[in-house]
């Protein structure tokens, strides 16, 4: 019958997003799986002219899938036309799926909202996964805590799961009994879950997806401010007062932190251990924990010995991060500010001696939450830049690199970029002007995805990008809706940090939510 057959058809392209949402945290490989059952399913629905009117009618959808056309065009100038060609297949989704969710019948009625739920649900499932793997004990780095994404996609998701369910259970309604349960148990649901995912957020020390999340909520909250009732506005201007105040304090902490100094006379210092051994003093080279200076009070044949008593691992070695272990023992003790001796070692107690072996170079990291650890890492790593100029083993310091790397690749084309198949090209060239210490890999694009689009299409092809995303928006209604607004601002501010863009996690993530608040409707719209 045609219309049990429209049904059918409809559940499946229901189906077919369900699974790219349920996938989104936890599977790349039934990400591409659930596009291909949407792209399917509308090739043997039929009706393809009614699809193909809807999709030519819908400017907003022509302007959003025209980022496919830039990425068509950057073709001409390129010279590694194979390159090229695997972008093209990487961003045919940028086409394919808002024409497939335009082309289509909307969902059934109400079926909308459970796709967010369904996408929360899955994250919820790997933040237990994840308690499972810290319980077990085998997590030496927090991004193991994401075992099947990258840590840094699930902490963007987790960012705006966080806004999207508390706008769910504060805002929308669920009609009737759901699977038997009330309403209010489905609001109830959606608030605890939305806190869970700030603590899972927390525990991926994701600091991309943090800076997301407080970018979104000083957007939200600043949009209140403007256009909210006086009790919102009055709620948000002290909402907004505490996150500018403590964002500052924790800022200002961190700095301080890093930059603080204590005092050692080193005009004559002792030259010799307890036990009679010479000390090595290196002031010059200027490294610091907590304070204290790394390399003074150092003697390696004695605390050697003293190590080989109380580890198995060498202590020329590697840790169990990949680091020179010996290295991370200085580190470690002086941030007790304890000398480099067995007399020092033997102030260590067997958790310490196991943080050391696991490659933590600060023993404040025993007992700092995750979010303070991580500002402090990137203060320190900031400063160890500036200091030797060595960008070597530390995230953030590389991606300064790698931006000063693009900057250089964007000044040889500045208007039309490099074209779509010379990205490791220019990325290369940046790298040779700039005469990095880094051995240059494949791998190291800018880790912005502004700066990506202006290597690839120059300062129009930004221009492009910008229109491209923000037009729809407009002409939708899109800004109107606090979730969308939410996501957008995640979205484009994780891309100051990383090519969001640049890998099929970070681009279906993008699309799904793009396309979901925009472009997916159901029959109750």
């Amino acid at each position: 019958m045609p219309g049990s057959r429209e049904r059918t058809h409809d559940l499946i392209h229901a189906g077919g997003l369900a699974l790219m949402a349920a996938s989104l945290p936890v599977s790349v490989y039934f990400m591409s799986v659930g596009q291909l059952v949407v792209a399917a399913n509308w090739l043997l629905r039929g009706g393809y002219r009614r699809g193909l009117a809807a999709f030519a009618s819908n400017r907003a959808a022509w302007a959003f899938s025209s980022l496919y056309l830039l990425y068509l065009l950057g073709f001409f100038w390129s010279s590694d036309k194979s390159f090229a060609f695997g972008m093209w297949l990487n961003k045919l989704p940028l086409l394919t799926l808002v024409f497939f969710i335009t082309a289509s019948p909307p969902l059934p009625r109400g079926s909308k909202k459970w796709l967010l739920l369904v996408f929360s649900a899955s994250l919820t499932v790997l933040s237990f996964i994840s308690l499972g793997l810290l319980a077990a004990g085998g997590v030496q780095d927090f991004r193991e805590l994401s075992p099947f994404v990258s840590h840094i996609r699930v902490g963007l998701m987790a960012a705006f799961s966080v806004l999207a369910l508390a706008w769910t259970g504060l805002r929308v309604s669920f009609e009737g009994r759901p699977l038997g349960l009330s309403p209010r148990f489905w609001k109830n649901a959606c608030l605890i879950t939305a806190a869970w995912h700030l603590g899972y957020l927390l525990l991926l020390q994701s600091l991309s997806g943090i800076l997301a999340l407080l970018a979104a909520v000083f957007v939200l909250g600043a949009r209140a401010l403007w256009a909210g009732s006086p009790r919102l506005r009055l709620v948000s201007l002290v909402l907004l007062s505490l996150l500018v105040a403590g964002t500052a304090s924790l800022l200002a902490w961190g700095w301080l932190a890093v930059h603080r100094v204590h005092d050692e006379p080193l005009d004559s210092p002792e030259t010799h251990t307890s036990l009679g051994n010479p000390y090595r003093h290196e002031p010059h080279i200027g490294l610091r924990e907590n304070g204290h200076l790394v390399y003074v009070y150092i003697a390696d044949e004695e605390l050697e010995n003293a190590w080989g008593q109380r580890s198995e691992l060498d202590y020329y070695g590697p840790d169990e991060r990949g680091q020179e272990l010996r290295y991370t023992l200085y580190r470690f003790m002086t941030s007790r500010g304890l000398r480099k001796d067995a007399a020092g070692l033997a102030q260590l107690d067997e958790e310490e001696i196991r943080a050391v072996e696991q490659g933590i170079a600060n023993h404040n990291y025993l007992r700092w939450p995750g979010l303070l650890i991580r500002v402090h890492q990137t203060f320190w790593e900031l400063r160890e830049y500036r200091r030797e100029g060595n960008p070597e083993g530390h995230t953030l310091s590389q991606r300064l690199e790698y931006w000063k790397a693009a900057r250089e690749a964007i000044q040889r084309h500045p208007l039309t970029g490099w074209g779509t198949g010379d990205y490791l090209l220019a990325m290369a060239y940046g790298f040779e002007q700039i005469q990095s210490r880094l051995v240059f890999q494949p791998q190291m694009k800018p880790h912005n995805q502004y700066l990506s689009m202006m290597v690839l299409f120059g300062a129009v092809g930004l221009l492009w990008f910008l229109w491209a995303v923000l037009y729809p928006a407009w002409r939708l209604g899109g800004f109107a809706h606090a979730p969308f607004v939410a996501f957008l601002v995640i979205v484009l501010a994780s891309m100051l940090l990383d090519d969001t863009l640049e890998t099929q996690a970070g681009i279906t993530f993008f699309l799904f939510f793009y396309n979901y608040f925009l472009f997916v409707k159901d029959s109750s719209s």
